[in-house]
């Protein structure tokens, strides 16, 4: 693991040593996970909402 330093205020860099390097970055930001929770909550409510329009229940007297 290498640290990711802030460079000129809006860059990021790491250090590598010379010769040939293989990086992988990964970004995950939490903020995003309660929209995403969210909009897959949504689209199951619709997928309900149309699948119980297309077949309704009975209703019993």
């Amino acid at each position: 693991m290498v640290s990711i330093k802030v460079e000129q205020n809006i860059f990021q860099s790491i250090d590598l040593p010379a010769g040939l390097s293989h990086v992988r970055y990964f970004y995950e930001p939490t903020h995003l996970q309660i929209p995403v929770l969210v909009a897959i909550l949504a689209i199951l409510a619709w997928i309900f909402a149309i699948v119980r329009t297309i077949y309704p229940l009975a209703l019993k007297n």
